[in-house]
């Protein structure tokens, strides 16, 4: 957990993004801050996004005069960036006109220094941003996360869900949506308790997450022993490979579960694809939903997709163990004889 009221902010990971097109300023700027932080460097726009993907820094001082790209346009590419919008950033300007300062303010910035610059001055100033920042991502850890498993929670999911949905019918982009439930979870509790219960969701969650690494996508709980995932640009190929890998990902977790027929834990997977037919937000959740429930109507730890086109049978061992190698079967299909698959 986050110190909330720290003593002191000089805390060795805390990373600083100096953006400037001359190397001269950057090494001055850095000469000041980098005893208390981690500091790097960019000379260009281009340069500057890249690098603030990569290293996702707690605050940006940004010049106004940035090669290839002006500072405003910067900054507001900067605040479109899902990955790096909430990072506070400081224009450094010459300026003092009014007019100026206005575009500062609407493309952004948290605040602004004039040069030249004090070191007194950049350094307080710089200590205030990243204490508040500190302070904000608190509450917005309380607000978003999920304290049991560390994902993100309902709350965020739903906002997130919201704004993925208005960008991919203005975008015509494509993304998919899976919901997971851990089979026989009641039981599991009723067996073993619910201290071990809590265990085995932080568990579950981890797994999830190893198998979603992308920026873009999301992982979240949904609910009780439900979890819900959204991943960006992806086909039914696509979804269905990743829906094998979380199933393949908790069998292998190996954690026992006498009460459930697979002597383990499992999880059973239902998904959709979102395309612009869908007209409420509601409505892809309802198809992944009803997904699910098929899933675990045919005999759970499996997959099932909504509105499936095709649908082909697996009608031997070998055949199963070659479409699982292609990443296509559901495990528990072999050892329960059940060998269909919606494809």
């Amino acid at each position: 957990m986050l110190d909330f009221f720290p003593e002191q902010l000089t805390i060795s990971d805390t990373k600083i993004l100096i953006i400037d097109d001359q190397q001269s300023s950057c090494e001055l700027i850095s000469s000041v801050l980098e005893k208390d932080y981690r500091i790097y460097t960019a000379n260009s726009g281009a340069e500057a996004i890249n690098l603030s993907e990569e290293v996702i820094p707690d605050l940006i001082l940004l010049d106004i005069k940035v090669q290839g790209m002006g500072g405003v346009e910067l900054g507001r590419a900067f605040k479109k960036n899902k990955k790096i919008t909430n990072i506070p950033i400081i224009f450094i300007t010459d300026s003092v006109q009014q007019s100026d300062e206005d575009q500062y303010w609407e493309a952004g910035a948290a605040d602004l220094i004039h040069k030249p610059l004090n070191a007194c001055t950049l350094k307080n100033r710089v200590k205030t941003h990243l204490t508040l920042k500190r302070k904000v991502d608190f509450f917005r850890h309380l607000a978003f996360v999920d304290e049991l498993t560390d994902l993100y929670n309902r709350r965020y999911f739903d906002d997130f869900y919201r704004r993925q949905i208005k960008y991919s019918k203005r975008s015509k982009a494509i993304f998919g949506l899976l919901m997971i439930d851990i089979d026989r979870f009641k039981q599991y509790n009723d067996y073993y308790g619910h201290i071990q219960g809590d265990e085995c969701l932080k568990k579950i969650a981890k797994a999830l997450t190893s198998v979603v690494n992308r920026p873009f996508d999301l992982v979240a709980r949904y609910g009780g022993e439900e979890f819900v995932i959204i991943l960006s640009d992806i086909d039914h190929s696509g979804l269905e490979y990743i829906a094998n890998q979380f199933i393949v990902a908790i069998n292998d977790l190996s954690i026992p579960h006498l009460a459930s027929e697979f002597g383990k834990v499992t999880v059973s997977v239902g998904g959709s694809i979102f395309n612009s037919s869908i007209r409420h937000v509601q409505n892809l959740l309802k198809e992944a939903d009803d997904a699910l429930y098929l899933a675990k109507k045919a005999g759970r730890n499996r997959f099932h997709f909504h509105e499936q086109k095709n649908m082909s049978l697996i009608t031997s061992s070998s055949e199963y163990r070659a479409s699982l190698a292609k990443g296509l079967a559901p495990l528990g299909a072999i050892e329960n004889n059940q060998f269909e698959l919606r494809v």
